[in-house]
């Protein structure tokens, strides 16, 4: 029965805290993890499926698509 929660709970999708649009900010779990790579936007970007992308303990972030960079955390 445990082992049964644990994948329940491991299972479960998180919604991020909004914030007002007049306030910019990134969860610190996203700006603590490897997701927004510092990298040369000339470089060649890897592309991702389902790769688990290394972060704080205690969080998971597995991410599908192009690799992004510190470029792209601006947009966020």
């Amino acid at each position: 029965m445990r082992q049964t929660l644990d994948k329940r709970e491991a299972a479960k999708m998180h919604q991020l805290a909004l914030w007002p649009d007049k306030d910019m900010g990134v969860p610190n779990e996203l700006s603590r993890s490897a997701l927004f790579a510092a990298i040369d936007d000339k470089c060649p970007r890897k592309t991702f499926d389902n790769a688990i992308i290394p972060s704080q303990a205690g969080f998971d972030i597995t991410y599908t698509g192009h690799q992004l960079d510190q470029g792209h955390i601006d947009i966020f």
